[in-house]
């Protein structure tokens, strides 16, 4: 179920735009990874930091998976992020964190069975 889409549907936008869905999982997967990073560049004032990967759909389209999303206040000194994520699949993948849509570090991870 779709939550939020930017650009809102039928407005104007060129062909090239970005558009964002969140959606709703009504199941969180029976598999899980355990991710942990370092915040050490957070800038003043709050943060959105989301940890994701890219994917491309059966028609070639780019998509980005965003599985964990929170907002954090600067801190003067390095913090670390550790949440257990949930996926659908024992798959490894590239996930990434960005701090305010910017890529801030990558790391190679493992989803196993519950």
């Amino acid at each position: 179920m779709i939550v939020r889409q930017t650009p809102r549907s039928y407005t104007m936008q060129v062909p090239s735009a970005p558009i964002r869905l969140t959606l709703y999982r009504s199941s969180l997967g029976n598999c899980k990874a355990d991710v942990s990073f370092t915040l050490t560049q957070l800038p003043q004032g709050e943060s959105t930091i989301e940890i994701g990967y890219d994917a491309i759909n059966y028609e070639n389209i780019p998509y980005r998976v965003i599985l964990y999303s929170t907002k954090r206040m600067y801190e003067n000194t390095e913090t670390v992020i550790s949440p257990t994520i949930s996926g659908y699949e024992p798959v490894t993948r590239t996930l990434f964190l960005t701090i305010n849509g910017e890529v801030a570090a990558t790391q190679s991870v493992t989803f196993t069975a519950k």
